[in-house]
């Protein structure tokens, strides 16, 4: 009965924790949409066809003067949704590759969020000069102060109470560095709920179990309980027959 129960528990368990998860890849960019937003400076994005071993790419150059600023989007058009995701832990995985002009940080990279054709980004990070092909980590949490609105007139911040149908994809740009490129592949991200907010979930579900095998046990106790007192009671009966 216990053991029963144990894995009844675990099952519900690990069911929950997989529904609090989102796993997106992508590794063709073919249901994206792209764009660009700054101050001044000129970015682009185009997709360059697979050469021999190499696969599709997200090619992203830009040209930024001092004072300028310039990022190129792209949205992944093919993954929307409706969940909550305010406080949700996430790390977007980018295959990058240096191009032409490439120095010092590389280019600047942002999460994006897309909500009723607005924009939302949060800065995660830098690319540096990668030589050859390399897969970068990008981490944080979804807080809605922390993104900055970059296109569209909705909100001045992404509203994740699950309200909105969200759509996700990443920014890659410059500022005062002239003329950059630089390569993008094998997109990932990965969402994993609030931690706290999905684990007492986890535990009132898992500890639900226990407690109705509790109430099983204790009228299965009180049953035997019962038989036991029936029998007790017909046995000294059939001694005074003897």
């Amino acid at each position: 009965m216990k053991t029963g129960t144990w894995l009844l528990g675990a099952a519900f368990f690990f069911a929950l924790a997989s529904a609090h998860a989102q796993n997106i890849s992508d590794n063709d960019f073919r249901q994206w949409s792209f764009g660009a937003y700054g101050v001044g400076g000129v970015a682009t994005a185009s997709v360059v066809p697979p050469k021999g071993a190499s696969p599709r790419r997200l090619k992203v150059s830009t040209l930024t003067l001092p004072g300028d600023s310039a990022f190129a989007t792209a949205i992944k058009g093919d993954f929307v949704t409706s969940a909550a995701l305010a406080g949700a832990r996430f790390t977007m995985t980018l295959g990058v590759l240096g191009g032409d002009g490439a120095f010092g940080a590389g280019q600047a990279i942002a999460l994006l969020l897309e909500q009723a054709g607005s924009l939302y980004a949060l800065p995660v990070g830098e690319t540096k000069v990668e030589s050859s092909h390399a897969m970068l980590p990008f981490s944080g949490t979804l807080v809605a102060e922390r993104f900055t609105r970059v296109a569209g007139g909705g909100p001045v911040q992404p509203v994740l109470d699950g309200r909105a149908a969200t759509r996700f994809g990443f920014a890659a740009g410059n500022s005062d560095s002239l003329a950059q490129t630089q390569y993008y592949d094998s997109f990932a991200l990965d969402l994993v709920a609030p931690r706290a907010a999905g684990k007492a979930a986890a535990l009132a579900t898992v500890e639900s179990v226990p407690a109705l095998s509790d109430v099983a046990l204790a009228l299965l106790s009180a049953l035997m309980a019962a038989a036991g007192f029936a029998a007790m009671r017909r046995s000294p009966a059939r001694s005074k027959r003897r």
